[in-house]
């Protein structure tokens, strides 16, 4: 019969009838309304050859107001079908996985095991909490630079920061989808990137380290941990000031014994990094146990996999070494450029050894290295009163 809203309210569930009941329309076949068991109704498409007829539901039925609106909707799917040989099954199937929400998805899961072992739980967490409330179900090709701009401020009235990793999050996602998956530039809103040009929150650097006065006691908290790739982990931190997913996924076919040197295999500047060791650091390298099947430097728990999960170690590390407020591991890396700094070593030299791709971070070793003069000669008034 014609699909009405009068023919949609009347539709019931037949409890003696077939498991899938619906009632198609006399003016669009293949056009109809199913009724499930609980009463739910939905407008569906029937389409194909009688030996392969597919059953695609296109939305929701409630009133049956709008039943004219998708009335349309199929048609044009149907057109499209007979047309272009487009199965809107398969296309429903593309656009749904083509979400924003998909993409990011997708993204954290292709480059998660190049990442340190936090920040893929950091962006499944942005995904949630800010880019999905309002933008997870919009098609990609429907997202705006408007769009970004208010996830943005709206992260942004309780963690600025967060506001703007998630805005690099989004931004790393979409030129990822569109080189390694080959979706069109063309075919996002404007031609580009939506998440390009946002403003972001300023940032003031991060700025804490290990004081020297510190360092002799944090160093024999290193010596007495008691599993020897971790210790190793520790003192090789301190020795190279290596970021440490780098250092976590050093390989031995990556250590040069001979002219006592590491390589650091496709960085976050997209390079490799040669460090040069020093004699001691050296003979830390030497010293670490080698487990037959396991290419890394620096085991973990799990067989033939490299240490993943050194944070409950620092943290005992810290509390032996007296050290209350927080450090990261990461702050080792500071400490060590830092710590050059106060010997006169220019930021360009600093930011070469440490491998920064720009000058800026090197400079902040400079702040601290000024800051920790000043308090030297602080200390230095202090005795002589």
């Amino acid at each position: 019969m014609k699909l009405n809203k009068t023919a949609i309210t009347k539709l019931k569930y037949d409890p003696k009838g077939p498991s899938k009941q619906a009632l198609f329309d006399a003016r669009l076949p293949g056009f109809g309304v199913r009724v499930y068991k609980s009463g739910r109704k939905s407008y569906v498409l029937q389409y194909g050859p009688s030996s392969g007829r597919r059953l695609m539901v296109l939305a929701p039925c409630t009133t049956g107001e709008d039943v004219d609106e998708l009335r349309e909707d199929a048609q044009k799917l149907l057109r499209r079908y007979e047309r272009d040989g487009i199965d809107p099954l398969a296309e429903q199937s593309r656009q749904q996985s083509s979400t924003v929400g998909a993409v990011v998805g997708k993204y954290i899961d292709a480059k998660q095991s190049s990442w340190a072992d936090r920040e893929a739980p950091r962006c499944r967490s942005r995904l949630k909490n800010h880019i999905g409330p309002k933008l997870s179900a919009l098609p990609l090709n429907a997202l705006t630079r408007q769009h970004v701009r208010d996830m943005h401020r709206q992260a942004s009235k309780k963690a600025p920061y967060e506001a703007n990793r998630t805005v690099q999050l989004l931004r790393a996602a979409i030129n990822w989808a569109i080189t390694d998956l080959d979706w069109p530039a063309s075919e996002l809103n404007g031609g580009s990137n939506p998440a390009h040009g946002i403003k972001l929150n300023v940032e003031k650097p991060r700025k804490e380290w290990v004081r020297p006065n510190e360092l002799p006691a944090l160093i024999a908290a290193i010596e007495q941990e008691p599993d020897p790739w971790i210790r190793a982990f520790f003192q090789m931190l301190l020795f190279t000031g290596a970021r440490l997913s780098e250092l976590l996924t050093l390989r031995w076919k990556d250590v040069d014994l001979d002219n006592g040197s590491l390589t650091f295999r496709d960085t976050k500047n997209n390079s490799d990094h040669v460090v040069p060791l020093a004699s001691d650091a050296l003979e830390v390298v030497q010293a670490v146990p080698k487990t037959k099947g396991n290419p890394y430097v620096f085991n973990g728990h799990k067989r033939g996999q490299h240490l993943t999960n050194p944070y409950k170690a620092w943290k005992r590390v810290l509390d032996r070494a007296g050290i209350k407020r927080r450090v990261t591991i990461h702050d080792v890396r500071r400490t060590v450029g830092s710590l050059l700094a106060t010997k006169g070593y220019s930021t360009q030299k600093i930011g070469k050894l440490l491998n920064h791709k720009s000058d800026i971070t090197s400079k902040v070793y400079a702040e601290i290295a000024d800051e920790a003069k000043t308090e030297m000669a602080e200390a230095m008034a202090g005795m002589l009163k």
